[in-house]
């Protein structure tokens, strides 16, 4: 899915590698995101709106993308997986996990991993 919303070049792709660089333990801010591609928080919004898309979509895509590498590395238990994507809770991580693929985290590593 983020191979399909972000181009080479495209402004959704920084955005994408922004929200990755920082994705580490806890959600980043648009704020923070907007900070580090030297830009104003509405310029960013707009920029994404744009290319049809917007800061939730890219940060829900790439934590979901995320995710799906993390459990296919059976080493790194659900919980940690669920911290390194900002979830404040494992149980928060396996809600939207399910909403994006329709499985739990558990039955998505040991099904089809």
């Amino acid at each position: 899915m983020l191979e399909e919303m972000s181009q080479e070049n495209s402004y959704s792709n920084l955005v994408i590698q922004a929200i990755s660089q920082h994705l580490k333990g806890e959600v980043p801010a648009i704020k923070t995101i907007a900070h580090n591609l030297a830009t104003s928080v509405r310029n960013l919004q707009r920029e994404l709106q744009t290319e049809g898309t917007s800061y939730q979509q890219l940060l829900d895509a790439t934590r979901k993308e995320l995710a799906l590498r993390h459990l296919k590395k059976t080493d790194t238990p659900i919980h940690d997986v669920a911290f390194l994507l900002g979830f404040s809770e494992p149980s928060a991580f396996h809600r939207a996990f399910k909403r994006w693929t329709g499985k739990t985290p558990g039955a998505y590593r040991y099904v089809d991993c």
